[in-house]
C-alpha cells in the first residue's frame, strides 16, 4: 500500500489514458453502458495494470503545470488509441 501511495501520480497517468481510451472505444460506446460503469471499469483496470506498468514509465514531472500537460497528453493518447 505504501508503494501505491508514493506512486499515486503514476497511477493517475495510467488512469487518464484508460479513461480516454474507454470514453471513445467502439466496444464501450453502447448506450447500455453508462458513464459510471466506464469509470469504475477503467479504475479497476488501472489498479490491475499499475504494478506491471509503473516500473516502465519515465519519471513524473515535479511541478504541477508540467504534470497537467502530461495528464492531458496521456488522455489524448488514450482517445487516439480508442478510435
Amino acid at each position: 500500500m505504501e508503494y501505491f501511495i508514493n506512486h499515486f501520480q503514476v497511477f493517475l497517468l495510467i488512469l487518464s489514458r484508460l479513461m480516454g481510451l474507454l470514453s471513445v472505444a467502439p466496444v464501450f460506446s453502447y448506450p447500455s453502458i453508462s458513464v459510471p460503469q466506464k469509470m469504475i471499469f477503467s479504475f479497476l483496470v488501472s489498479v490491475i495494470l499499475f504494478p506491471v506498468i509503473a516500473g516502465f514509465l519515465p519519471p513524473v514531472p515535479g511541478d504541477m503545470g508540467s504534470y497537467g500537460l502530461v495528464v492531458i497528453a496521456e488522455a489524448l493518447i488514450g482517445i487516439l488509441l480508442g478510435f
